[in-house]
C-alpha cells in the first residue's frame, strides 16, 4: 500500500470523474474506488488474486447490500425491530427513541420496497439473498477457508461487515441456518475478535 503520504496525496490516485448512471444522469464518482494501491509490482498470480478481490468487493455493494436491505425491512414489524437498538442509546431521551424507532422504521420499510422495485428483485426477496449467500459460500469453498485463501482478504472483510450488521436480527439466524455462510462467518468473527486482520 502507499505509505508515507497524507490522505490528501493518496486521494490523487482516486480522481473523481463524471460518469453517467443507469438513469442517464451525470454523477461524480471515483471509478477506481475498489483498487488498492501497492508499492510493489505484482506477479501474475497476485494480479489475478487482486482482480478477483476487487470484483468481489464490487459485488458486495452491487449485489449483497442490494439483497440485504429489502430483507431487513421486508415487513413493518421487521423494520421496527431493526431500530430496537435505540433503547440502548443513552443520549436519546424517551421521545427521541420513539421517534427514531417509528419514523425510522416506516421510512426504511418504504426504502426496502423501493429497492425491491428499483433492482427488480424477486417477489420473495429472501430467495435473492439466499442466492447471494450461496454464491459467496461456493466461491469461498473454491479458495479455501476464506476468499483470500487461508487468510481473509478485503472482500472477506467487506462481506463480514455486512453480515455482522445483521447479528441480532431474525434474518441473521435464518441465514446462518439456511445457507452455508455459518462456518465462514464464525471463522471471520473469531479472527476479527482476535484482531488478526491487522496482519493483512
Amino acid at each position: 500500500m502507499v505509505t508515507g503520504k497524507s490522505i490528501r496525496d493518496a486521494l490523487l490516485y482516486y480522481p473523481e470523474m463524471a460518469v453517467t448512471n443507469s438513469k442517464g444522469t451525470s454523477v461524480n464518482e471515483r471509478v477506481n474506488k475498489y483498487v488498492v494501491m501497492y508499492n510493489e509490482t505484482p506477479n501474475a498470480l497476485q494480479l489475478v488474486r487482486r482482480r478477483e478481490e476487487r470484483e468481489w468487493r464490487e459485488w458486495v455493494d452491487s449485489k449483497l447490500v442490494v439483497a440485504v436491505v429489502p430483507n431487513m425491512f421486508r415487513t413493518l414489524h421487521q423494520s421496527l425491530r431493526c431500530f430496537d437498538y435505540t433503547r440502548e442509546v443513552t443520549t436519546f431521551n424517551p421521545l427521541e427513541r420513539l421517534a427514531v424507532k417509528y419514523i425510522g422504521g416506516v421510512v426504511m420499510f418504504c426504502i426496502g420496497k423501493y429497492m425491491k422495485r428499483k433492482y427488480q428483485l424477486s417477489f420473495d426477496v429472501r430467495r435473492d439473498l439466499y442466492q447471494c449467500c450461496h454464491q459467496w459460500a461456493c466461491a469461498v469453498a473454491s479458495n479455501g477457508r476464506f476468499m483470500g485463501g487461508e487468510n481473509p482478504c478485503l472482500a472477506d472483510l467487506d462481506v463480514y461487515g455486512v453480515m455482522r450488521s445483521l447479528e441480532g436480527l431474525d434474518m441473521f439466524t435464518d441465514l446462518m441456518s439456511s445457507t452455508q455462510m455459518g462456518p465462514w462467518y464464525l471463522a471471520m468473527k473469531e479472527l476479527v475478535q482476535r484482531q488478526s486482520g491487522r496482519l493483512m
